[in-house]
């Protein structure tokens, strides 16, 4: 007999059907898959006790302990072992991956901002003075015949023939022939081999081909040519760069600046230098030294804002970016990031306000969209967040984290058809997607498709074999199709990643005690109530699994947290009569049935404990009503009538007994028999 869910209808404040449940450990499992085998086997057991007994008082100790019994295998106390808590709301199922993170746009890079030429700082020599003027002689006799004539204008330097070339290399720089520009001064530095300048203006010509080795070569030499040169320095920074030599970089450009202090450029790029290599504490130093200098200057404020999201300094992040938009009010990107700041730090609305003045400034902005509909996501409009994400696509087709994004928004409106679209229109888009597999899997769950939400969760499992929320997932989808072996390993590998993992520890708990083994079932419950102390579900479950181990004064406790966490818990009132009443606690049994008919006046099962707990503990009256309500509640439950047969004769009541023996003679005749034969002995 196959184990059969109790679907909880709605149980109070925050609790909903299946679909859109919130708080975790609202299904529970009603019938064991050995409920059947077990009754007969305990009814058994009991009668062989009842039809012993001469006394009429040891006779109804016996009954007391008969009855439950048997409601201990007809009560299931089984918590479903997840729940599904994620993005903004939760529903019953497994670990739902939050989105994809909204898009903080890293900020124009030092070689995006003004690449080739237009970066480099290119020098000029000062003009040199012009000669003296040289006086004429006048009446000069000419020479005579056949003696050379004296050359009154001598050769030019080497330095002067150098100049020329320095020149003509700058005029071809200036006018983009780059290539021109190396030879002139390659012919340069033959005629003045250790021209700092003309190094540095060769590099210069060199870079702006992209000819970034023999650019940095002709940068090297410069400042070898001339130590102090910061000029030389900064541009040999922007090559390392620019060729991802980061740690070169920093060096050349720390020299920049030790010679020339608060250089503003040197500056935005030792900050950008510092960003590529993620030392975000020291780029955030230099941008903070760049706006002293350049208080005006938005670029410089955006990308310390940039260096301060990637150290979680959220507000200051805001604080940066809002001088930003401040300095320049038509920045689209600026706005974004506002937006992106304001959501990591929990500020939905403010998030919400800057994402749709970004999309003002630039409709076509695909990621501006979705980060709209995350920031909506969280404020739980999810009927917004899906209109946003599907403009997302729109604009994008290709978009996998927002189509992504848009299965999540669907999965929390109870959409798990469309959501289940989405999912794999995200994976066709990018295969490798383990969160779009993961929560394919849980929409699949939702609309018990078992067996293809459990390939997606092994297929997620294989993509993100570092994620403990996809072991756990997978091993819900293993239990749920009775693969209780499977069930167990992939638990235990969610705890190995995650030994704190409260969910999968209570999941772990659930399938060792669901299997029968109640006392292995105890350690790992114990753990998920120690990583999460309100985890109601994991308290039931380890009461639960106390009783199975008979340790009842252990069960009770964990029961009455559970109680305490949730008033109106109705299995959990039900566990700790159970387990009070196994442990000798009568009066205490019988206030926790009593509270479960109180949460459910309409639980048999309830009245059905508190008449045989009432009873136990010699308050007869008390089990008399409780059992008469529960056989007006359910008027073919035999084993009511069997109890309530034998209180009547406890309270010498002839007509009453006489009532149930005929009842149950056509509700059971074998049970009434044995009711016969008990009253008689």
């Amino acid at each position: 007999m196959g184990l059969r869910p109790y679907w909880g209808k709605a149980r109070g404040s925050g609790e909903h059907s299946p679909a859109t449940e919130t708080e975790p450990g609202c299904i529970i499992a009603g019938t064991q898959v050995h409920q059947t085998s077990a009754f007969n086997k305990q009814s058994f057991a009991a009668s062989d006790l009842l039809e012993g007994v001469l006394e009429l008082r040891k006779f109804k100790t016996n009954l007391a302990s008969f009855v439950v019994v048997f409601l201990l295998a007809v009560q299931g106390l089984f918590g479903w072992p997840q729940d599904l808590a994620g993005g903004a709301s939760a529903l019953v199922g497994q670990d739902i991956i939050g989105g994809a993170a909204v898009a903080f746009k890293r900020p124009p890079r030092v070689r995006d901002i003004s690449g080739g030429a237009s970066m480099m700082l290119v020098k000029r020599r000062a003009s040199r003075r012009p000669t003296e003027p040289t006086e004429i002689a006048r009446n000069k006799p000419s020479p005579q015949p056949g003696v050379p004539e004296t050359d009154t204008n001598p050769a030019a330097s080497n330095d002067e023939k150098a100049e020329v070339y320095n020149n003509q290399g700058n005029t071809f720089y200036s006018v983009g022939e780059y290539a021109k520009a190396i030879e002139a001064f390659k012919q340069a530095l033959t005629l003045k081999p250790n021209d700092p300048l003309t190094f540095n203006n060769l590099g210069a010509a060199y870079f702006a081909l992209n000819q970034n080795s023999a650019a940095i070569e002709a940068f090297q030499n410069a400042v070898k040519a001339k130590a102090d040169d910061a000029e030389s320095y900064f541009n040999l920074g922007i090559a390392y760069n620019t060729t991802e030599k980061y740690d070169d970089a920093v060096t050349t450009l720390k020299k920049a600046l030790a010679l020339k202090p608060d250089w503003a450029e040197a500056l935005n790029a030792l900050g950008d230098t510092y960003l590529s290599l993620d030392r975000f504490e020291e780029a955030a130093k230099a941008y903070e030294t760049l706006v002293k200098v350049q208080p005006d200057n938005a670029s410089a404020y955006s990308n310390l804002a940039f260096a301060y999201d990637r150290l979680s300094r959220y507000d200051d992040s805001i604080s940066a970016l809002k001088k930003v938009v401040q300095l320049s009010p038509t920045d689209a990107f600026a706005y974004n990031n506002l937006g992106a700041a304001s959501y990591k730090a929990g500020k939905y609305k403010e998030a919400v306000d800057a994402f749709t003045q970004a999309i003002r400034l630039k409709p076509d902005d695909a990621e501006t969209q979705n980060n709209l509909g995350a920031a909506q996501y969280a404020l739980e409009k999810y009927g917004e967040a899906t209109n946003s994400f599907q403009q997302a696509i729109k604009l994008k087709p290709t978009f996998a984290d927002a189509q992504y994004n848009l299965g999540n928004a669907f999965l929390m409106s109870a959409q798990f058809s469309e959501s289940v679209d989405a999912y794999q229109q995200a994976i066709r888009n990018r295969p490798d997607y383990g969160e779009a597999q993961n929560n394919l899997g849980i929409a699949l769950t939702k609309l018990g498709r078992d067996a293809e939400a459990l390939t997606a969760f092994r297929e997620a499992s294989r993509l993100k074999p570092d994620l403990a929320t996809v072991f756990n997932n997978l091993g819900f989808a293993e239990d749920k199709l009775g693969h209780e072996d499977e069930a167990i390993a992939a638990y235990k590998a969610a705890i190995k990643i995650n030994p704190a993992y409260a969910k999968a520890l209570n999941g772990l708990g659930y399938v060792y005690d669901k299997t029968g083994k109640p006392a292995e079932a105890i350690e790992p419950l114990k753990q998920a109530v120690a990583a999460r102390p309100d985890f109601v579900t994991a308290q039931y479950n380890l009461g639960k699994a106390y009783v199975g181990a008979g340790r009842f004064a252990e069960a009770v406790e964990s029961f009455k947290r559970a109680t305490q966490l949730k008033a109106d818990y109705e299995q959990a009132w039900l566990g700790l009569g159970t387990a009070a009443f196994r442990g000798g606690q009568f009066a205490e049994a019988a206030a926790a049935f009593k509270q479960a008919g109180i949460v459910n006046p309409s639980d048999a099962e309830a009245f059905y404990g508190l008449g045989n707990a009432s009873y136990k503990a010699g308050n007869y009256q008390d089990a008399l009503a409780a059992l008469k309500e529960t056989v007006r509640l359910k008027p073919t439950y035999a084993q009511a009538h069997y109890s309530l047969g034998l209180v009547y004769a406890s309270l010498k009541d002839r007509d009453g007994f006489t009532r149930e023996f005929a009842v149950l003679k056509k509700l059971d005749p074998t049970l009434a028999d044995r009711l016969y034969k008990a009253v008689k002995q």
